[in-house]
């Protein structure tokens, strides 16, 4: 009969630490990763928080009106572009011209007014109806205090 080895002490102190070393060295990163991305989580929820405006509310509906010059409304109304115009081969180099022309006009919602914002036609070329626009409205146009924030309930 052979006689069985039994490892040393020393032997079985190296294998465990390192046993222990290898596991630190996984548990560790997944640790740091993981508390990084509930605090990113708990982050991103205060600043939503923080930020949010109830601005459409889901009981009723606001009331807003917009009053600008016929001649401005004709004229935003009646602006247009094509895919072409869009897409020219200049914006590879600088930045397009924009084709859409800001107008003053005055915004109330549900009583609160903004009396010089800017309005123009929205959209890339997808707002190209002349009766019923798609408008894009620039609060702090004139007025660089007003924000949406104003306008809430």
């Amino acid at each position: 009969m052979s006689p069985q080895s039994v490892p040393s002490p020393a032997t079985r102190w190296n294998s465990s630490s390192q046993l222990v070393i290898n596991l630190l060295s996984f548990i560790a990163p997944l640790a740091v990763v993981s508390g990084l991305s509930v605090a990113a989580v708990i982050g991103i929820a205060a600043i939503k928080d923080a930020t949010t405006v109830d601005l459409f509310p889901t009981d009723r509906v606001l009331d807003v009106q917009i009053t600008l010059a016929e001649e401005d409304w004709n004229m935003i109304r009646l602006q247009s572009r094509d895919f072409f115009d869009a897409l020219p081969e200049s914006r590879k180099f600088q930045p397009v011209k924009r084709p859409y022309t800001l107008v003053t006009a005055k915004l109330t919602i549900d009583g609160l007014e903004f009396p010089e914002v800017g309005i123009r036609k929205k959209g890339f070329i997808g707002s190209q109806n002349r009766n019923r626009p798609s408008l894009k409205i620039k609060l702090d146009h004139v007025d660089k205090s007003a924000h949406v924030g104003d306008c809430g309930p």
